[in-house]
């Protein structure tokens, strides 16, 4: 088995992942996305933040490797 990292960026935090396999192979994984936050020295995060975004990934390589978020 193998750990594969899709998305990482430190500026956010990302939720609630969901794949999904189109006709064609290609594999689309949907998250929410919220900012990371600073207060004081420490960061925190909500998933109901209320600059939350929904993004995606996409592999056409079955998971090998993946695009940038859309």
């Amino acid at each position: 088995m193998e750990n594969i990292v899709i998305y990482k960026d430190e500026r956010f935090y990302p939720a609630f992942p969901s794949i999904a396999k189109l006709q064609n192979g290609e594999l689309i994984v949907g998250f929410r996305e919220a900012p990371q936050r600073t207060l004081g020295i420490h960061r925190f995060y909500t998933h109901t933040d209320s600059e939350l975004k929904a993004v995606m990934v996409c592999s056409k390589d079955n998971g090998k490797s993946w695009g940038e978020r859309r």
